[in-house]
């Protein structure tokens, strides 16, 4: 999943750049340079050292955390400090429950978390509301599973979301 992240902000014109993340640098680097288009550029990440990775962070709009789900957390926490927003690929349900709990947190900073806009649940989940507004029942999008497994996407990208809340209803 990591790899299609990069391939696709690196084909969006708002994207100005990409860092690609991971505890294997040299792996980092062939993603940023197979799949960013130009933009991307690899970094060594260990997503246990916060501060380390919210040093990393900083200056970026977003992360996306394409890591294993129990590292959301970690992640998120990193993106707390560093002050940007969060979005990942989702977990199991007691990882998320506890994501939840940051909400406060992100609130406060003014900036937005999302946990789970993966494959599925995530964007299969979005898809039907995303139909309802558009005059076209085709909603094109692809589902790609190459993944770097421990790999952490930071794009500093336009606002591409806003929402007034992160909670679970």
């Amino acid at each position: 999943m990591g790899r299609a992240v990069v391939h696709d902000l690196g084909g969006a014109r708002e994207v100005q750049r990409i860092l690609v993340g991971d505890f294997d640098r040299g792996r980092a680097h062939e993603v940023a340079r197979e799949f960013g288009r130009g933009k991307a550029r690899g970094a060594f990440a260990d997503v246990r050292e916060t501060a380390h990775l919210a040093q990393l962070l900083r200056g970026s709009d977003v992360v996306i955390n394409c890591t294993q789900f129990n590292w959301n957390l970690d992640v998120m926490r990193a993106a707390l400090a560093a002050r940007i927003d969060y979005m990942d690929l989702g977990g199991l349900y007691h990882m998320t429950r506890k994501q939840f709990a940051l909400d406060r947190d992100f609130r406060r900073i003014g900036r937005i978390a999302i946990a789970g806009m993966g494959g599925a649940p995530g964007v299969t989940n979005v898809m039907p509301a995303l139909s309802r507004t558009r005059s076209t029942a085709c909603i094109p999008f692809a589902c790609i599973t190459l993944a770097p497994i421990n790999s952490i996407m930071t794009a500093p990208l336009p606002i591409l979301f806003r929402s007034p809340r992160f909670s679970m209803s």
